[in-house]
């Protein structure tokens, strides 16, 4: 092939030109296969961390979960008839105490008011606020309750175990 064209400087050079590198030795492969491992490993650390801080500290907000009452919840006396609980995912910092007492002082079997928690523990809001019944036996003295409270949804389902509970959304203001 070099026939076909025309003769240059590269043709007639009588030297090995340029600058070659000595063989690399077992352990300059080995210690850079360590660096590598070791980075991988600290950047992989430093993300799982990162994301662990941040799950922790609730600032994704992706839990779209209905909100769950919390582990410090106040009992109450139990008064007469059917059982009512009381969650509170308003902006209010008491509003599931001062409804379940004022429920309590109207007759009402309170069980518990706590305050609404997401999956990792931070405070839990909702817009609207719901009355929740297990049984559809219970549904007529839900919506009497709910109606007591002001225009509120009544929903028939077994998304908590009390046969009444009211979770009060950012729209309850008393």
């Amino acid at each position: 092939m070099s026939q076909k064209f025309p003769a240059d400087d590269f043709d007639f050079a009588t030297e090995v030109g340029g600058r070659y590198r000595a063989r690399r030795s077992g352990f300059d492969r080995l210690l850079e296969f360590t660096q590598v491992i070791v980075a991988g490993a600290a950047i992989s650390a430093g993300g799982f961390f990162a994301l662990q801080l941040i799950a922790n500290s609730g600032t994704l907000g992706l839990d779209a979960g209905l909100p769950q009452s919390n582990t410090a919840a106040n009992q109450f006396t139990k008064g007469n008839g059917i059982g009512v609980s009381v969650i509170d995912a308003s902006k209010a910092t008491d509003g599931a105490s001062k409804l379940a007492q004022n429920l309590l002082d109207q007759g009402w079997n309170v069980w518990t008011a706590s305050r609404s928690v997401n999956s990792v523990g931070n405070p839990a809001f909702v817009k609207t606020t719901i009355v929740y019944t297990t049984s559809d036996s219970t549904a007529s003295v839900a919506k009497s309750l709910a109606s007591s409270l002001g225009k509120f949804k009544t929903v028939v389902a077994s998304t908590y175990p009390d046969p009444i509970t009211i979770v009060l959304g950012v729209d309850y203001n008393k």
